[in-house]
């Protein structure tokens, strides 16, 4: 084989690691939709799941995010559990405010949500299957 037509298969290969990557992306997204443990009121937070890949030449960058703040709160923790380490305190006013079962409830403070890495989970739980791909992809 010819050094001008290994260079123009690498760019071929080069080209269509965006839509391998798009692909992988969209895999990693709906094992974390599946897999996320929390129980949905709107859907909103599991329907802000995305993922993508952004890369020139030949760098490319698979990602995964929450597109939403309650995702971010999921993947983190919150309060005791969260990288404050603290409770969740009132800022402006006497007491916190928010409905379960439909009843009014107040309280000084909450201890927060535990960690819940659905999109951590989601890639390491497809980290052989995308290094793989990649592998074939490239393979002769």
């Amino acid at each position: 084989m010819s050094l001008e037509r290994i260079r123009d298969e690498i760019k071929r290969k080069q080209a269509g690691m965006h839509t391998l990557g798009q692909a992988i992306a969209n895999d990693i997204v709906s094992e974390a939709k599946a897999k996320a443990s929390w129980t949905d009121r709107t859907g909103n937070t599991r329907r802000a799941i995305h993922g993508g890949v952004d890369g020139v030449g030949n760098e490319f960058v698979i990602y995964v995010a929450h597109g939403s703040k309650v995702g971010a709160y999921h993947e983190t923790g919150t309060g005791i559990y969260g990288p404050k380490k603290s409770p969740i305190v009132p800022v402006k006013a006497q007491a916190l405010h928010f409905k379960m079962n439909g009843n009014d409830i107040f309280a000084k403070s909450v201890k927060g949500i535990k960690k819940n890495p659905v999109l951590m989970n989601a890639v390491e739980a497809k980290k052989d299957k995308v290094e793989q791909a990649i592998k074939e992809y490239w393979s002769p």
